[in-house]
């Protein structure tokens, strides 16, 4: 018996497989907490079946993964924009599971496939909007400790990169003629955002705040919101599974080579908005306008320079 194929039978996908012109792969099951075993469907064999379509007819298959397959700074200087070997730093099973599936296509451009990785920082909303994803990790935390007035050292940078800049930017470099020899891409092509200056920001924008090692943070956040509660009950989980370590997770990556991305889009018009103090307004503008956040003591209206 055939193995399910994308919930198709085998007439269905050869079909597709017949006509697709190419394939952007961008399904994930994002989570630091769950271990490779449950995230391998998901992440890593949905790849290798995507890659038995693209043999039919030597379809371009193209690749979304994250920059946390890369070993950290303590390991590494710099994050090439190649294909990584295994590495200590592959730590829980998100990035395991993502690394996995680059080897996959890691073998099948050895083979002379077409196939390209594009790895992605932190996602951010639309930059015009404001828009926050409150499942986002550090939104999160920010939710949960901005109204008790505390906020945890959590890491100290990390590329942040808006939706529609990310979608702009995909949809170039597949569909045009990419830089020759390139494979892989990290989208890092814009300066990363350090927490200290983001804590800054907040604090400019009205929150009284102290800064917290994440031990003490957990200890002093009172579970007095639904957000403070969920980040209470990971961390706890978190423990358990050392998917995050007591100090916080050691996140900081060396010099990240956008070289690739940078040619890619040269000429096109497409170009990354800083992650700075009025992207960070902005947002905080939708999180205070939506309730997700409480407005800041004295704050009469939005503090964000609007985007024309």
């Amino acid at each position: 018996m055939a193995r399910p194929r994308l919930g198709l039978d085998e007439a269905e996908f050869a079909e597709l497989a017949r006509t697709c012109g190419a394939i952007l792969h961008n399904g994930a099951t994002v989570s630091i907490m769950r271990e490779y075993a449950t995230l391998r469907a998901a992440n890593t064999e949905s790849t290798r079946t995507l890659l038995r379509m693209a043999a039919v007819r030597a379809t371009p298959l193209h690749l979304v993964s994250t920059l946390s397959v890369a070993p950290p700074l303590t390991l590494v200087p710099e994050v090439p924009e190649a294909f990584l070997p295994s590495h200590p730093g592959l730590r829980h099973g998100y990035q395991q599971s993502k690394w996995a599936a680059e080897r996959l296509l890691e073998q099948a451009a050895e083979r002379g496939m077409p196939v390209t990785v594009h790895r992605l920082g932190r996602i951010l909303g639309p930059a015009a909007t404001g828009y926050v994803n409150e499942r986002d990790f550090l939104w999160s935390v920010l939710r949960a400790g901005i109204p008790a007035g505390i906020v945890p050292d959590l890491f100290e940078e990390e590329t942040w990169t808006p939706v529609d800049h990310v979608a702009q930017a995909l949809v170039h470099l597949c569909l045009r003629q990419r830089p020759p020899g390139a494979t892989v891409f990290n989208h890092a092509a814009t300066a990363p955002v350090r927490l200290s200056d983001v804590y800054d920001w907040l604090e400019e924008y009205g929150y009284e705040l102290r800064r917290l090692p994440l031990a003490r943070w957990r200890a002093e956040l009172p579970p007095t919101s639904d957000a403070a509660q969920s980040m209470l009950a990971f961390f706890e989980a978190a423990d358990t599974t050392a998917a995050v370590d007591a100090s916080g997770p050691d996140l900081r990556l060396g010099h990240v080579r956008a070289d690739n991305v940078v040619a890619g889009l040269h000429g096109s018009g497409i170009t990354c908005p800083p992650a700075d103090r009025d992207l960070v307004f902005r947002h905080l503008d939708h999180c205070v306008t939506t309730g997700a956040l409480p407005a800041p003591a004295g704050k009469r209206g939005p503090l964000a320079t609007p985007v024309k």
